[in-house]
């Protein structure tokens, strides 16, 4: 099962798609594009909470979001996720909040190094993969932009990485 493409084409003035999509586990695909015209956005709060089935997230799923604050738990169990597209946050500077966002998602077994590049307001990454048991080696410069992070608590938690880079 997918999410029809144009979805919320019309929902304009929607400011929150906090755990739209949670516990559904029969949803297969994410549509490229789902939230293009969502300008009014501010939380991703477990959107896509244990949406098991889900195998890949769209680069461009975030286009347009630029107000967006709080990406906690965003994908966070979604077991079958193993890859996390490098631009998916290019639109989001404004992003305090990534506290578990893809904890649990087991599948996932590297990390882009500029996937935060340009959300140099984040505060918090605490439990951010916490659990993604397939990860095996930090990026060197995932963290490099992130200089106002107060929270690094369990990022990396229960994951198996056996290689950790300098300058993180």
């Amino acid at each position: 099962q997918s999410i029809p493409s144009g979805f919320f084409d019309k929902c304009e003035s929607a400011q929150s798609m906090e755990y739209t999509f949670s516990y559904c586990v029969g949803l297969t695909a994410i549509p490229s594009g789902l939230f293009k015209n969502l300008k009014n956005i501010n939380s991703f709060v477990g959107t896509f909470y244990k949406c098991s089935s889900v195998t890949s997230i769209p680069s461009s799923l975030f286009d347009g979001c630029k107000g967006v604050t709080d990406f906690c738990a965003t994908f966070c169990n979604c077991v079958n996720i193993a890859h996390i597209p490098e631009s998916l946050f290019e639109d989001c500077s404004e992003v305090l909040n990534f506290n578990e966002t893809f904890s649990g998602c087991t599948s996932i077994t590297a990390l882009p190094e500029i996937l935060f590049r340009n959300c140099t307001k984040a505060l918090s990454f605490r439990g951010t993969f916490s659990g993604c048991t397939a990860i095996t080696a930090i990026p060197e410069h995932i963290f490099l932009h992130n200089t106002k992070v107060t929270d690094f608590s369990y990022v990396f938690s229960g994951t198996s990485i056996v290689i950790v880079l300098k300058n993180i």
